[in-house]
């Protein structure tokens, strides 16, 4: 890539990649040419996980058959954003992917229900590594929509907490407030309250 078509930035990670192209008819060109290099090679590039994608942030009448694209857990499209200023505009940007997010939503809930009789501080040890890996990767782009994910994690605190104290805590508005109450008191319980992502009501 990098001798024969120096005028397209590419990245590759493991066996994923993506090559920036100026053209549709350009970038035509250059997965058919990775296709014959490949099979030179004895290998064969994905059928599924190779396209072509329109990558504009401007809108546009035409549509294409691909405009977005994931990689590496962030999904790659148009998005609709709000600059520092406050102003509104149109750009191509990555974001948390459905998938990635799945994930952690399941390893959350999975920690929460292997989880039902440890103390909260316990509890807090063993979700922070994955609470904070997961701020550190995906809150750099995208970070509002991470940020709902993160916030699943206090959504998810609340039914531990509904299922520890069932006795005295029946209703969502209590566990939530309790919630809320031990995450002014302990800020740094968990890793995203410090972040300011904490439990409110209402």
């Amino acid at each position: 890539m990098t001798k024969k078509n120096p005028q397209n930035p590419w990245t590759r990670y493991a066996d994923d990649g993506t090559i920036h192209c100026r053209s549709e008819r350009e970038a035509k060109r250059i997965l058919e040419d990775l296709k014959t290099r490949m099979l030179e090679c004895g290998l064969e590039i994905h059928p599924g996980k190779s396209k072509i994608v329109y990558c504009r942030s401007d809108q546009h009448d035409n549509r294409y058959e691909n405009e977005s694209f994931d990689f590496l857990g962030y999904t790659f499209r148009r998005r609709y954003v709000k600059s520092k200023n406050g102003n509104f505009f149109n750009t191509f940007s990555p974001a948390v992917s459905k998938d990635a997010s799945q994930r952690f939503r399941n390893k959350i809930k999975e920690i929460r229900r292997v989880c039902k009789t440890i103390s909260l501080e316990s509890l807090a040890e063993i979700m922070n590594p994955v609470i904070r890996g997961w701020m550190n990767y995906f809150m750099v782009f995208g970070s509002r929509e991470a940020r709902k994910e993160v916030d699943y994690v206090n959504k998810t605190l609340v039914q531990w907490i509904k299922r520890k104290f069932k006795v005295t805590l029946k209703s969502n508005g209590k566990a939530w407030r309790m919630l809320a109450r031990l995450a002014k008191s302990q800020p740094k319980l968990f890793c995203h309250w410090e972040k300011g992502i904490v439990p409110t009501i209402g």
